[in-house]
């Protein structure tokens, strides 16, 4: 892969040599993290729709053209498949959110834990751009819920084979990732009265009232 894109907290890009790449987190940036973790290709009109919703269609294509330009100068001419629709090259650009969604189909629980740097697109909102932002915070939730789940579940195992430990770590990563979410306070709470640590229970009770 020549270039690593990473969606998983801030977004940001690395070349081959792990060094970041110069990208701000402005609207190029919305569209290279938009047409990478989309099913299928993405046309131009509809990027303009989501990014320049205002302009009219000659202006918003225009504007899509002149994101592309700024990501191609750095990125390099190949880092699309087609210039319309368009889609990310096969082999130019790895994708966080790719490998941590596999992981989490497939159950390797670990593998997501350790490529979760913190919420999808963290601190990335563009003023005044709605359709951006909500398809942001949907990606986001829907992530986010489904994270919350598998750790909840991989507790449930590890506290089964007798890994107490990993299993609170668990509960513990679960309430990060989700802590208005009541489940995995009920499980944290649940587990550490079962391990006899009133302590950590009362404060485990504290953290869920609070959240």
């Amino acid at each position: 892969m020549a270039y690593r894109l990473r969606v998983l907290g801030p977004p940001e890009v690395l070349d081959a040599e792990e060094n970041p790449v110069s990208l701000s987190h402005g609207k190029p940036m919305a569209v290279l993290v938009y047409v990478a973790c989309s099913s299928s290709p993405v046309s131009r009109d509809e990027l303009a729709d989501l990014l320049w919703p205002d302009a009219d269609r000659q202006k918003g294509r225009h504007s899509v053209r002149q994101a592309l330009w700024v990501l191609k100068n750095a990125l390099g001419d190949d880092i699309f498949d087609g210039n319309e629709p368009l889609s990310i090259r096969q082999g130019s650009l790895e994708v966080d959110l790719r490998r941590f969604a596999d992981a989490l189909k497939a159950g390797r629980v670990d593998e997501a834990q350790a490529l979760w740097r913190g919420p999808v697109l963290d601190h990335f909102v563009l003023a005044g751009v709605r359709q951006w932002n909500h398809w942001a915070e949907d990606l986001r939730g829907d992530l986010e819920h489904r994270f919350c789940k598998a750790l909840l579940a991989h507790a449930r195992d590890l506290a089964g084979d007798g890994d107490t430990v990993g299993a609170v770590s668990a509960l513990d990563q679960a309430i990060e990732v989700a802590p208005s979410s009541e489940a995995p306070h009920l499980a944290r709470i649940e587990l550490l009265l079962d391990l006899l640590r009133l302590d950590a229970a009362r404060e485990a009770i504290a953290d869920a009232h609070q959240a």
